[in-house]
Parts: C-alpha cells; structure tokens; sequence
C-alpha cells in the first residue's frame, strides 16, 4: 500500500475511553468499525485529517522469562503480546492484532493512554513494539494530556499536545522489571523451599507485599502481647436548672480502686458549687479534596466499601465522563478546572441544586487545598454532567464526590465549648458542654457529624444538686487491626506501592491466604510462617526502607535525574544478594512453610467438623 489510510492513529488505553475521544474531536462524523471479535475503532475527519481513535485494553504486553525452567535467581526477561505471558489474556488479542493492523497504515501517531505512570508504560510498548518506534522517534510523539473525559478537556488535549515524557516510561518500565525481577524470584525461593519437602503450592511475596504483611504481622504481636490494665473513672450526675447533666473527675483515669473510692468518699455532699465557667470558640476547617487515597478511606468509613470495591466504582465513573481522573495523589484543585463552570452544571441536578446555587452566589470561589500533589493529575472532582443509569453503589459514591466537592468551598465552621468546674468538697469536677454555631461547611457534606452537648445556663458561684457519684471501671483497650482501608493509608504515609496498586497489593495477600478478615485483618498461620521464615533468613525481602527507597529512586527516574539503565545494574545485585541468601536456607524455610500449612490444614479440618457437628440433628 503506498497511500496511507490514516493522517493520525491516536492510541488509547481502554475501548470506552476511544468512543469519548472519538466522539470530542469528530462530533456527529466518526464512524464505529469493527475489526473482529468485537473489536471497535473510531474513524472521523478534523480539520481535512483522516483520524482513527484505536484502543488498547489496559496493558497488552507483560514480562515473561526469556529462557525456559523454574528456578531463581533469574533476571533474563523480554516484553512480548500478553496473551504469550498469561494464558488467561486471550481476549487481548484481537486488541493486538486491531493496534498493528492500523499502525501500518497511519502516517502519523499520537497517544491518549492515562496521563500517569502505567498509561505511558502501555503507550511505549505500543509504540516501540507495535508501531516500530526508536525512543528517538518516540520523544517526538504527541499526547494528549486530560484529567476528565469531557468533550471540551478532550478537545483541548487533542488541539494542544504535550510531548510524549520518556523519563515517565523509562520509570514505568523499570517499575515493571524490578518488580517482575523481586516477585518471581522471592515467589520461586519459597515455593522450591516448600518442594523440597514434597509440596507443590503457589506462594509469592512481591516487592511491597512483603512490607505489607510486616505491618499486619507486627500489629498481630502487639496484640498478643497486651495486657489489658484496669482503671477506674469517677463521674457525677448533677441537676441543673431541672436538667440532668455528667461531670467528670478532673483526672479521666485513675489507676487504683483504692484512690477512687478514697476520692468519691471525699467527694459526697449533697450541694457542689461552679468554681469557674470558660467559653471557647473553636473553628473546623473545610476538609481538602479527595484523592485516591483520601476517597478509599472515607468512603470505607462512610460507606462500608472496601479500597478495591472503590477503585473500581471510581474508574467507572470517570470512563462514563462524571469524575476526574481517580489515580491521583493531589489534593488540590487548580483554577484552571473552572470551579463556577462545574458548579453551575451541578446546579441543574436537582439533588444539589439549593447547595451549588448558594455557593454560586459567593463573589470569589476558594477552595480549601491540602499539601499534597500530583504532577499528572489534580484531585478528584466531578464534571457536573449528569448522571443516568447509575447502580445503587455508584450512586453512592458520585455522591460522596459531589458533597466533598461542595464542601471544599465552604466557609469554616465554628463550635462553641464551654468547660465548667465544679467542686465537691474541694475534687473538681469537669462539666463539658458543645454546640454548633456556624455550620460552614457541614451543611455541604452530609457525612459529617457535631456530636453536641447543649448545657443548662449555668454560671460562677452557682449551687447544683448533687444527684449520684459514681464509678466505673474500666481497661485499656487492644490496639485495633487495620482494615483495608488504614492499612492503605499506611502504606502511603510510608511510602509504599502507588497510588494505583496499594488495594491490588492488599487483594494479592488475602488472594494467597496470608490474610484474612475483611473488616479487620488478620494474619494466617501461613502468611505468619512466610514472615517469619523470611525476617529469620533474609530480612530484605520485608524492608520497609529497602522497599522505599526503591520507589525514591523510581520517582526520580521519571524526573530524570536518575539513569535507568544505572539503577538497574544495582538493583540487580541487590537483588541477587539476597535470593542467594534465600538458596541457602532452603531446608529451614521450607520446613518452616510446611509446619504453618499443617496447622492451617488443621484448624480448617476442626473448624469444618464442628460445623458439621451444629448441623446434625
């Protein structure tokens, strides 16, 4: 063919996503065609070009071991079509085979993958391996950068591309070696460990995977290791102006029965008296805007949904044009989104309407920001388009967007505390009251609560009935287990995983038993045994610090400050450090794995039995 059929092949990340694109830059004149096994393209013209929008379907090239056989430490690998990596990623073919079909007969190309890490990572191998690209002609490709899917932000990154960012795909691809280069090894060292004493079993521990399960492990010791300490609490009901209110004794915790009997004998009387009465007012900020992260969290706290289950809602919503782009780590919202121009739109949805328009009234819209940010991406806001069709859960979960969206650009909300103390016999007691005075904000984020405390007037010198005196014993409480949702925020104070792979990371450990409990997160007597087999022989496998520093490092790759090429070499050796250490304690390990599968087999036989046990007759 000497005469190409296409001026320009934009290249996207998923199927809905080109529809989007297609449908922004050529309006009422693209054209949907399929190539097989349906598979779709768009065609249109712009401006005299002949466009066609192709998609991907997520990743279509994986990492797979360039020579054959099961053993580690192992380091030769090659980026080849998903389907020849993973058995069950056939359905990527006809992707495949659709990308390299229209690469050949498109003159020029241009990518509109994710604006983050793992989009470049898939646009480079498409072009280098699909489209034939050295990374000098690669540099040179335009992408389109955009937050959200909607028709102006599309045209926009289509009319004015970026170039494309080498340094962000050298670091995606690195990200993918080493994390290929770790996983397979430390998965392959444990499962021949365990082959050695007759068990075939998939094992693996992954790069983050293996400080994840440290912090599981480690809050499973501190529990085992408390002691519940008694203590006591004295408290005194008093009537005031007819209303019954509690004090409490000015120490909130008393440490012996003895002193708190002492005192509440100290304390009878029949009258107490206001020593001093202080008004305070305290303001509550508006809180920031959502990213990935902050959303994961509250939308378990508020919602009950697991960070995976909101993750996935999140993409959805944003594939369907309602949110921005939901991978983000940024708490701010730049003016260039147009904070009056989303506001209005969400001004028609009746749900919102009374809200939008008394923010739409304020003379100058300022939102409250957080300190963290995102070079790709701003934090999650939503579009103003309006929803349709949407299932319960995801309706639920615009929602929480939209109010926190609302909410960042209300007023500070201000609360008045009084603090009384009263004597009884010289003890004093502390009587705290609380009420909303300003609702500020609140009254744009439902899920927000002011547990308020209304006293009755009550000033100094004044004499209160003093109906009963009690006390209540009491005992320090367990340290809680994390849920999916602390665990992940623990993972990103420490710098752990992305943004995008925490909750995948956490999937993976309940996925091979290391964990369990939903709601509170328990460690296995497998994953325990796994642990420990791995701090006794080789304790750089869990590093927390080893893990982020690696991640340091990969960030500054994509700035560019570090070469790929140099860290690699030591990453290697690190790497081959340890799987040697591994090889060598072989026997133990596997002992050790074989000993924790038995007992796991055990309980579960127990527990099976005493089930069926209840269910007979």
């Amino acid at each position: 063919m000497t005469e190409k059929d296409f001026d320009v092949m934009v290249i996207s990340e998923k199927p809905r996503v080109s529809g989007k694109i297609a449908e922004a830059i050529g309006g009422s004149r693209v054209k949907k065609k399929m190539f097989y096994g349906n598979v779709y393209r768009y065609e249109t013209e712009v401006n005299g070009k002949r466009i066609v929008v192709v998609p991907a379907v997520g990743h279509v090239f994986g990492l797979k071991q360039n020579s054959s056989g099961f053993y580690y430490p192992v380091f030769d690998l090659k980026w080849d079509r998903l389907p020849e990596v993973d058995r069950k990623a056939e359905y990527v073919k006809p992707f495949l085979d659709q990308l390299e079909e229209i690469s050949k007969r498109a003159r020029e190309y241009m990518v509109a993958c994710d604006y983050d890490i793992e989009g470049q990572t898939i646009a480079y191998n498409i072009l280098r391996y699909i489209c034939k690209l050295s990374d000098n002609e690669i540099r040179y490709i335009p992408r389109m950068k955009f937050s959200t899917l909607t028709s102006e932000e599309l045209r926009r990154a289509f009319q004015k591309p970026m170039p494309f960012d080498l340094n962000l795909a050298y670091a995606g691809e690195t990200r993918a070696i080493i994390d290929w280069w770790w996983g397979i090894n430390t998965s392959r060292a444990l499962m021949i460990s365990l082959r050695r004493k007759g068990i075939n079993k998939t094992l693996s521990m992954g790069r983050v995977q293996g400080p994840t399960l440290s912090f599981i492990y480690e809050r499973e010791e501190e529990i085992k290791r408390f002691k519940p300490t008694p203590f006591w609490k004295l408290q005194v009901k008093l009537l005031i102006r007819g209303e019954r209110v509690t004090a409490g004794y000015e120490k909130p915790v008393i440490w012996s029965k003895g002193e708190a009997e002492k005192i509440k004998g100290e304390s009878e009387t029949e009258r107490a008296v206001v020593l001093e009465v202080s008004v305070r007012e305290a303001k509550i900020k508006p809180p920031t805007p959502f990213n990935l992260g902050d959303l994961q969290t509250e939308a378990h706290s508020k919602l009950g949904f697991t960070p995976m289950k909101t993750q996935r809602i999140a993409q959805n919503l944003y594939e369907n044009g309602l949110i921005s782009y939901p991978r983000t780590s940024s708490q701010k919202l730049p003016e260039s989104i147009g904070y009056r121009e989303i506001l209005t739109k969400i001004f028609l949805q009746d749900k919102f309407k009374d809200l939008a328009e008394e923010l739409l009234e304020k003379p100058y819209l300022k939102p409250n920001q957080g300190r963290k940010e995102d070079p790709a991406h701003p934090a999650i806001y939503p579009t103003g388009l309006k929803p349709r069709n949407l299932s319960l859960d995801e309706r639920k979960l615009y929602d929480l967007i939209v109010y926190r969206f609302l909410a960042v650009f209300g007023e500070t909300g201000r609360v008045e505390t009084v603090t009384a103390k009263i004597s009884l016999n010289k003890h004093l007691y502390i009587l705290k009251g609380k009420r909303l005075i300003e609702r500020g904000w609140i009254r744009y984020y439902p899920y927000y609560r002011v547990s308020e405390v209304i006293l009755p007037p009550i000033k100094v010198g004044d004499e209160v009935r003093v109906v009963e005196i009690q006390i209540k014993r009491g005992e320090t409480k367990l340290p809680q287990r994390y849920s999916p949702a602390s665990l992940i925020k623990v993972l990103e104070r420490n710098n752990l995983g992305t943004k995008a792979t925490r909750a995948l990371i956490i999937e993976k450990l309940f996925e091979r038993k290391y964990i369990e409990g939903r709601k509170s997160i328990k460690i296995t007597p497998l994953g325990k045994a796994v642990f420990e087999a791995l701090n006794k022989y080789c304790r750089d496998v869990l590093s927390k610090d080893l893990t982020r520093e690696l991640e340091e490092k990969l960030e500054a790759i994509s700035f560019g400050k570090i070469n790929k090429e140099d860290f690699l070499k030591e990453a290697k050796e690190k790497i081959a450090k340890i799987m040697n250490l591994l090889k060598e304690k072989e026997d133990l390990i596997g002992e050790s794995l074989n000993e924790a599968l038995k007992r796991q087999t055990t309980v579960k036989t127990g527990f099976r039995k005493a089930i069926e046990g209840i269910r007979k007759p």
